[in-house]
């Protein structure tokens, strides 16, 4: 009632009368003390906010079902385990990741600002009748990064079979030999990597030694916070 009527205690008690008229109708200085408390309990508020919190970003983080808890613990004491044998095991993981670009893109425009004196009046465009989209491939090896090398949009367990026979070898060429012995290969569980074909490779030119589904160790699903590149690359 207060703020409706601009802080005027006679409107105040009109606007009361007309809203609760089996009320009791309180005093003028009543609705002016009631504003002022309000007042300095959001200093107050404000206050404490400044001196004793901080403010922190929300993270958006991949959402679990019932199931991902057993299979990523089981990831992690494996990790672990293998950690006991070889400290250097975790960094000997190539670890491989896709994503698809688009001239649309994502744009925060929270966070993107443009300073200068006077407005520049920037603009960026977006909504493009003519779109395009480019399917990444990188991998990350140690301090190395991998590629990148680009597939089709559609991607298919033969064009993927192709890619580790074929493009994969030459770009490993120049990690060190000790490296490429030791190397674990380490891929999620999209349909392309789960095709026999690219499972026989894997298990024959790994000697086992890969990650991801259906293959000796599962990648666990829903866990981009374990693989670099979806977590920092």
């Amino acid at each position: 009632m207060y703020g409706r009527a601009n802080g005027n205690a006679y409107e105040v008690r009109r606007l009361y009368v007309e809203a609760f008229p089996n009320r009791a109708l309180p005093s003028d200085k009543l609705f002016s003390k009631l504003h002022l408390r309000r007042k300095m309990n959001a200093s107050l508020v404000w206050r404490i906010l400044r001196e004793q919190l901080y403010p922190f970003h929300i993270q958006r983080v991949q959402a679990l079902i019932a199931p991902d808890y057993d299979s990523r613990l089981a990831f992690c004491r494996f990790v672990l385990r293998k950690g006991e044998e070889n400290p250097d095991f975790a960094a000997n993981i190539l670890f491989t990741d896709k994503a698809i670009f688009t001239n649309n893109g994502i744009i925060n425009f929270h966070n993107n600002h443009v300073w200068a004196n006077e407005n520049p009046h920037a603009v960026v465009e977006s909504r493009y009748q003519h779109r395009f989209s480019l399917n990444v491939w990188v991998g990350i090896l140690k301090d190395r990064l991998i590629g990148p090398v680009f597939f089709p949009n559609r991607l298919t367990g033969a064009v993927y079979f192709d890619f580790l026979n074929n493009t994969l070898p030459p770009l490993l060429e120049d990690v060190p030999l000790n490296d490429r012995v030791n190397l674990w290969y380490m891929h999620d569980g999209a349909p392309p990597h789960f095709a026999v074909i690219v499972r026989n490779f894997l298990n024959e030119t790994y000697n086992n030694n890969w990650i991801g589904r259906g293959g000796p160790v599962p990648w666990p699903l829903r866990s981009l916070d374990f693989n670099p590149l979806d977590f920092c690359i």
